[in-house]
């Protein structure tokens, strides 16, 4: 990227988050923080207005705002890629907005680049089955409510379900942040019931209200070092398998999730996998038994041997 180019970008950059910090720069355009001072001095005396508060970083005056810019074939068609995967993803009250927000930009572009995206869009298309994980059984207008809550700072009202003991309660909750993991959408909230943060899957809350309670963000949380930190400090737990030549590409594909190494042995190849919890393993590896061997731990081992029981007794044996 060119210095104009860049300097372009720092304005847009500006206009997008109320503070940005010169290590942000840096980092996010691959420049020195001395180039970044450089590159203030340079806008400044452009005659952009920006303000620099000493130690917590730079914005732009308010009411400042860069004429509209175009967008290139390739970044409209990257955000017309991402309205199909919203599409798919979430339910009825954000799929209307994505619709609109694909007609706004389409409308908007000039011929030649709307023909770029209309082109690629047609062949390329977001897959999901009938009812996409996760969004079975989820609320009308739960990405609506939760969205509202999070950006207005509104107290949660919930009743959570926890399908492996049937158990549910009521929770007030603040709100702090949404993520999509695994194929699920799950509400990131400080919760009130428990005393700190937790997660929930939208699809296992079976009621979810707002109310007029106002809270204020916990000091210095930011949601990306909130999930860095939860990873470093998750406790995982160490799963052997053997499997069959002709399933391990497969596995590489479709359950990659925790794989650490892969060793070829005489008996067949032992993968090895670090996971936060065994339970959802037992599911997959039932689908691929008997090609598939757990060496370890133990507690795994005996799990399979159960789910083997149940489904014995449910079917009969001959």
């Amino acid at each position: 990227m060119n210095r104009v180019d860049r300097l372009v970008a720092i304005v847009l950059h500006l206009q997008a988050k109320r503070l940005v910090t010169a290590r942000e720069l840096a980092d996010y355009f691959g420049i020195s923080e001395r180039t970044v001072y450089r590159d203030m001095v340079a806008l400044g005396e452009a005659g952009v207005p920006i303000s620099a508060a000493a130690g917590e970083g730079y914005s732009l005056v308010a009411g400042y705002h860069l004429p509209p810019v175009m967008f290139t074939p390739r970044e409209a068609t990257a955000l017309a890629l991402g309205a199909q995967f919203v599409l798919q993803r979430t339910d009825q009250s954000f799929r209307r907005d994505a619709e609109s927000a694909a007609l706004k930009l389409r409308s908007a572009l000039p011929v030649e680049t709307r023909a770029y995206v209309e082109a690629l869009t047609d062949a390329v298309d977001v897959r999901t089955p009938t009812v996409a994980p996760g969004l079975e059984g989820l609320k009308p207008n739960a990405f609506a409510t939760v969205h509202e809550a999070i950006v207005r700072r509104r107290v949660l009202s919930l009743v959570y379900h926890r399908p492996a003991s049937d158990e549910r309660t009521c929770r007030d909750v603040e709100p702090l942040g949404l993520i999509y993991l695994q194929d699920r959408w799950q509400l990131v909230a400080h919760c009130r019931l428990r005393k700190g943060i937790r997660h929930f899957r939208l699809d296992r809350i079976e009621r979810m209200d707002p109310t007029d309670e106002r809270f204020t963000l916990p000091k210095g949380f930011d949601l990306r070092k909130h999930l860095a930190l939860e990873d470093a400090a998750r406790e995982t737990k160490e799963v052997r398998l053997r499997v069959g030549s002709r399933l391990e590409g497969e596995i590489r594909d479709r359950h990659a999730y925790g794989l650490t190494h892969t060793v070829e042995t005489a008996a067949g190849i032992e993968m090895t996998f670090q996971v936060p919890e065994l339970e959802w393993l037992v599911g997959w590896i039932v689908g691929y038994a008997p090609e598939v061997e757990v060496l370890s731990p133990p507690e795994l081992v005996d799990a399979m041997r159960a789910r083997a029981r149940a489904v014995l007794a449910q079917y009969g044996s001959d």
